[in-house]
């Protein structure tokens, strides 16, 4: 049939293109081979591969498949993360500045404990959020939330089947565990870190315990579950928005041909983004009666 053709000239065109580079099919990754014999990925995905390949600093992170798929998807995948750590650490640490206000300097461990959950969960969200190339990622396991994209708004690579919305909206679902996880022990980590800060002073100086901020193992434990339900949805949904709406069918289009355009447009939404989310975290903690601020 007319698919079967299709198929069949779509093989021989990434056999071609790599010919074109000097390239053997053995060179390449052998998942990523075997997508594109399938006809999960295409040519645009091969040229997408080997344009990165030609890059020195990206050969040890294409060789990590879900990052690979990620960069094959969007070649600006790790300055988005770059981007979102560094203005995640500077947005947390002004939102943590306008709520806390006075008591800032004096709860300065939680500060730190805020800043890290909130840049390690940030990067987690960009993680599992980014948009994949094709149907690379969605191949590399079974059952239904195998069959999903990893975002939402997932633009479908040339030559590859369309995502039902069930599969969309599975891709919103699909995170939910792994990021719930890392909300949970990102801030467990922070939080227990600043409570051994408190108690190490204390002990060093316990004339000044009375002005040192401290927070019981129950009440750590709630903040855990607390910013793990908060990251799972609400951050989640920030990014899926942000990486696959806003930007891969909004920013990366209309500046295309604008590299300096597209990564300011990038930066200026992440930094909006992380402010939003470093705020409404705070504000969040704080109405569930978890936020020290007295």
């Amino acid at each position: 049939g007319g698919g079967d053709d299709e198929q069949e000239g779509d093989a021989g065109a990434w056999r071609k293109m790599l010919k074109m580079e000097g390239k053997d099919p053995a060179s390449l990754p052998a998942d990523l081979v075997a997508s594109l014999q399938s006809g999960g990925l295409g040519v645009d995905a091969l040229k997408a591969y080997l344009a990165l390949l030609a890059s020195p600093l990206n050969k040890p992170f294409l060789m990590v498949r879900p990052i690979r798929n990620r960069m094959m998807a969007d070649k600006t995948f790790l300055e988005k993360c770059g981007i979102d750590i560094a203005v995640g650490g500077i947005a947390q640490f002004l939102a943590e500045k306008q709520q806390r206000g006075e008591n800032f300097k004096k709860e300065a461990d939680f500060v730190l404990a805020g800043m890290v959950t909130v840049v390690l969960a940030n990067f987690a969200s960009v993680y599992s959020a980014a948009p994949t190339v094709g149907r690379a990622a969605a191949a590399a396991g079974t059952g239904f939330f195998a069959s999903c994209p990893d975002n939402m708004f997932q633009v479908v690579a040339k030559g590859a089947g369309p995502f039902s919305m069930p599969q969309r909206l599975g891709a919103v679902m699909k995170p939910i565990p792994q990021l719930f996880l890392v909300g949970f022990f990102a801030a467990a980590g922070g939080y227990l870190y600043a409570a051994g800060s408190v108690a190490y002073r204390k002990y060093k100086h316990p004339e000044r315990s009375e002005d040192s901020a401290s927070l019981p193992l129950a009440t750590i434990g709630k903040i855990s579950l607390a910013v793990g339900a908060y990251v799972a949805i609400n951050t989640n949904l920030r990014y899926q928005v942000l990486a696959g709406l806003i930007e891969q069918r909004g920013i990366d289009v209309v500046f295309k041909n604008l590299p300096a355009a597209r990564t300011a447009g990038s930066t200026v939404v992440r930094m909006a983004n992380t402010y939003v989310g470093s705020f409404f975290i705070v504000a969040y903690l704080k109405a569930l009666g978890l936020q020290k601020t007295d």
